[in-house]
């Protein structure tokens, strides 16, 4: 987890509650707070302040939460779609993070699609133009064929934003640490 500010942890608690300090065992984890509560504190100050508590620890899991979903993102998309037929069958384009890759594969399909618009569907994409894996290789397939492989990764490409945007959605509405917890970063991701 991220450091937790005491200061404003304790202002937070300060504001529902009387008390004359506290304490955390881990600093990275708001669970471990103890508050010494001045002689002063109602039980009602006191289940107050414990609400503070439970709703920074929420918070706390829900940032924690949203970086390592962000680390998942990056992770498949670094990854890639893997192709199942053609001839890039077996092999894995990406669209990685803070690259051209979306880039180049749009001009690839809008090449592609110029060229099979063209009558040019059965000619084979030039070297320079043509995709290159994951894996590092480059194989050769005609316009036709790169044009589908493009629109499938569009398709992986959609369904991944889509599942990126379901899971966000379900970090940023969980109510507890547990609901948190229950959400699988890894699964439901397209290959």
């Amino acid at each position: 987890m991220t450091a937790v500010n005491l200061t404003d942890l304790q202002d937070a608690i300060v504001a529902v509650a009387p008390i004359t300090g506290i304490s955390l065992s881990d600093p990275d984890d708001p669970t471990t707070c103890a508050i010494s509560f001045a002689s002063a504190a109602t039980d009602a100050q006191k289940t107050a302040a414990a609400a503070v508590v439970a709703g920074w620890t929420l918070q706390a899991a829900r940032s924690v939460a949203l970086q390592t979903f962000a680390s998942q993102v990056a992770q498949v998309q670094t990854a890639g779609h893997l192709f199942a037929a053609g001839p890039l069958s077996g092999l894995h384009l990406a669209v990685r993070p803070n690259t051209s890759d979306e880039a180049n594969w749009l001009v690839l399909l809008e090449m592609c699609s110029e060229q099979v618009a063209a009558g040019n569907g059965a000619v084979t994409i030039p070297s320079g133009p043509s995709p290159v894996t994951v894996e590092g290789s480059a194989p050769s397939m005609s316009y036709a064929q790169g044009q589908s492989a493009m629109n499938e990764l569009m398709a992986w490409g959609g369904a991944v934003l889509a599942q990126e945007e379901a899971l966000a959605t379900r970090i940023n509405a969980a109510q507890s640490v547990a609901a948190l917890q229950a959400i699988s970063l890894t699964t439901g991701w397209p290959t």
